[in-house]
């Protein structure tokens, strides 16, 4: 989560959220290193795809740090996903939750102490609604996984592509670019393809 903050802070809010859309296709490859699963040739030409997608958004100008950084975070996410995709038909969902918290917030106590700073009273309500909201959604997230498959559930997340357009562009003066237009379309019509693809596969 720390490292999608820090590529915010460089990238426009669209930008970064299209490139979360990649999630599916490191999914696919984990889950063929980790869990030996097949991955047929058209996945992987939708791969190839959705890299040139990624290629055309973050522009030789932007690779940078923000930009990698992004792409690492999108990278853990999907392993995040493995490992409720693993555990969420054994394990409860508020279990997954406490877990999950303790230990991020051991990972993250060495640099708290760190790099400490009293927050304001306005500063802790917004680290209040933040912390709330991040295990609402993870709790929602697991809830969904439970009750339906991943590719059911995927073409439900590139709304989120629309709302941060509106929301960085109210909030924050920031419109995407053509090039991010036309990346977001690659990556989106390749991640689709491979949603339908899977979901073909299982109804044979």
């Amino acid at each position: 989560m720390g490292l999608y903050a820090y590529s915010l802070t460089q990238m426009t809010m669209s930008s970064a959220t299209v490139i979360g859309f990649t999630n599916p296709i490191f999914v696919l490859v984990l889950a063929r290193i980790f869990l030996k699963e097949k991955v047929a040739l058209p996945i992987w030409m939708a791969t190839l795809l959705t890299c040139i997608g990624m290629a055309l958004i973050l522009r030789p100008t932007m690779y940078n740090s923000a930009a990698l950084s992004c792409i690492l975070a999108t990278i853990i996410f999907a392993s995040l996903d493995i490992i409720n995709k693993k555990y969420i038909a054994s394990e409860p969902i508020l279990s997954m939750l406490f877990f999950s918290n303790l230990i991020a917030s051991c990972c993250m106590l060495p640099a708290a102490c760190y790099y400490w700073a009293t927050p304001t009273l306005f500063e802790l309500a917004f680290a209040s609604i933040l912390g709330i909201s991040s295990n609402l959604i993870l709790y929602f997230l697991l809830k969904a996984l439970k009750q339906s498959d991943v590719a059911s559930l995927a073409p439900m997340k590139y709304t989120e592509w629309l709302l941060s357009i509106l929301l960085g562009y109210l909030f924050f003066q920031e419109w995407p670019t053509v090039s991010t237009c036309l990346g977001g379309a690659i990556i989106i019509s390749s991640t689709c393809f491979i949603v339908y693809y899977q979901h073909r596969l299982k109804e044979r």
